[in-house]
């Protein structure tokens, strides 16, 4: 029998690709939810986090509510004089984004404190944002409107 603290995390054999939640949240802000979504499971998974399926599901709530508020502005942008209005309807889907991601962050924060208090060693995640910053200036316009804003 060994001692173990309930939320000491499990570290999975991707322990070695774990960043601070700061560089996912970045990721967000200067990339898009195509990054930092897909990095927020990876990283929980790597830390071996305790609220990993919460974070998760959070995760699903903000893709879900993602394509239900573009669905939104693509039926306002149909309609005629919505042109306005539509621009604050992208607002709250920044806002929804971006809340999730700081709500990941702040779930995510705890977990690391943990993990590196236990020993393991964290990478930097600037390469990767720089890269996610250059890709989404050059990719995402090229995407339909549609897909693009869901993935911003």
């Amino acid at each position: 029998m060994s001692y173990r603290i309930v939320d000491e995390p499990s570290a999975s054999g991707l322990a070695r690709f774990a960043v601070r939640p700061f560089w996912p949240l970045l990721a967000q802000m200067l990339a898009g939810a195509w990054l930092a979504w897909p990095w927020f499971i990876v990283n929980s998974i790597a830390m071996g986090s305790a609220t990993r399926k919460q974070e998760q599901r959070w995760v699903a709530i903000a893709a879900v509510g993602s394509v239900v508020v573009t669905v939104l502005v693509m039926a306002m942008l149909g309609a005629e004089a919505a042109g306005p209005a539509a621009r604050y309807v992208v607002l709250v889907m920044l806002g929804l984004k971006l809340g999730v991601a700081y709500w990941l962050h702040t779930l995510q924060e705890r977990t690391f404190g943990l993990f590196e208090h236990f020993g393991h060693k964290a990478r930097s995640g600037l390469a990767l944002v720089i890269a996610g910053a250059i890709l989404r200036a050059t990719i995402l316009p090229e995407l339909p409107l549609f897909l693009m804003l869901v993935l911003s």
